[in-house]
């Protein structure tokens, strides 16, 4: 090492490399090095995470050079892991740019993108409708009604999932629930119109 190095650099650098005292030597960077290096971050861009994040990773690219003999001391350590951090920090930036030039592409590649975000929005909201709707009859009359005429099963296949005997007894429980859900609607026309709407959706 050469005499860039102060003798305090020089004595961490040597504890890293035996790997001893590494937290006593990781206090000693974080207290004299975190804060120079967090505010190079801070000031290209980057947030307080972004800076924790960096300079943990710089220490441990540090460790791991300085331990694989890669360390020259041609430069005072301060400098080298800020050149460190440049480089791990700049990496970044690229990567998140190349992430949103590509959400960009793929967005203007895509037109309908948005109006097929608002049809699935509403297709969800008539669900939620018709679900809650179907709810107020109770979970029998939900289970039948939402898989025989939203699922489109069969009252063979329907039967699979309720306790009723044979298919005419479920047949039977079918048109009760339909009463029941048209006696609802007449009696609430407001509730019957958004059913309706809801419907005419899908």
């Amino acid at each position: 090492m050469t005499l860039y190095l102060a003798s305090k650099e020089k004595e961490i650098l040597s504890k890293l490399k035996s790997n001893s005292e590494l937290n006593t030597c990781l206090k000693y960077l974080y207290k004299e090095y975190f804060g120079f290096l967090e505010g190079m971050i801070l000031n290209n861009s980057g947030s307080k995470e972004d800076a924790e994040d960096v300079i943990q990773e710089t220490f441990v690219a540090l460790i791991q050079i300085i331990q694989n003999d890669k360390f020259k001391g041609e430069s005072s350590l301060k400098s080298f892991l800020y050149a460190v951090a440049k480089n791990i920090w700049l990496g970044k930036l690229k990567k998140h740019k190349a992430e949103f030039m590509r959400a960009n592409i793929w967005v203007e590649s895509n037109p309908n993108f948005e109006a097929d975000i608002q049809e699935q929005l509403s297709k969800n909201e008539a669900l939620s409708l018709i679900s809650n709707v179907l709810s107020t009859l109770g979970s029998v009359c939900k289970v039948i009604l939402q898989k025989f005429y939203y699922e489109e099963l069969s009252l063979k296949e329907i039967l699979a999932f309720t306790d009723f005997e044979n298919e005419q007894v479920l047949r039977n429980k079918k048109a009760k629930c339909m009463k029941s859900l048209t006696e609802k609607l007449n009696h609430q026309p407001h509730l019957k119109e958004s059913l309706y709407k809801a419907l005419r959706i899908f």
